[in-house]
């Protein structure tokens, strides 16, 4: 089927952010959705870069968030000592493309090779990206997963602002 990657301007990497996004963004907006194969990397973000990282281990040492972000990293584990951060999301496991924890749980478990090869987007020095859990006030969080937010100053005649 026809996966969704992108909502009016922002980018989205599977149902969690296209809820949250689908949320903030005014009506009409548009789509773009992709009908190639349903093993599909997700697109590109220009606040993050891809990182390959290669587990050697039976397990990888992070509870993850729904999204694919770690809830929990294992002091002292492989996915520390490797430099994994909260921040980072996983997108891609061995030769397969992920999109949250229930995908990349079950691609862990039926790949027995090692090293195993897992990437993450990681945001780039700089660059700020709200995440959940952030000080972004509530209204606009909307109980949002890894997505980007721009802040937009409205002034009193009305007229918008880059923040």
């Amino acid at each position: 089927g026809d996966a969704v990657v992108k909502i009016g301007d922002c980018w989205v990497y599977g149902p969690d952010d296209i809820e949250a996004v689908a949320g903030l963004t005014p009506r009409p907006c548009k789509l773009i959705v992709d009908r190639q194969t349903p093993n599909v990397p997700s697109p590109p973000d220009p606040t993050r870069e891809l990182v390959a990282l290669n587990f050697q281990g039976a397990k990888l040492g992070i509870a993850f968030c729904p999204d694919g972000t770690p809830g929990m990293i294992q002091p002292g584990g492989e996915a520390e000592q490797l430099g994994v951060q909260y921040t980072d999301k996983v997108v891609r496991v061995g030769d397969r493309w992920v999109h949250g924890e229930e995908e990349i749980k079950a691609v862990v478990a039926q790949t027995a090779a090692r090293p195993l090869a897992v990437t993450v987007a990681r945001k780039k020095p700089g660059q700020i990206v709200f995440e959940t859990g952030d000080d972004v006030p509530a209204d606009d969080a909307a109980d949002a997963t890894v997505i980007a937010i721009e802040y937009v100053e409205v002034t009193p005649d009305g007229s918008e602002e880059d923040a």
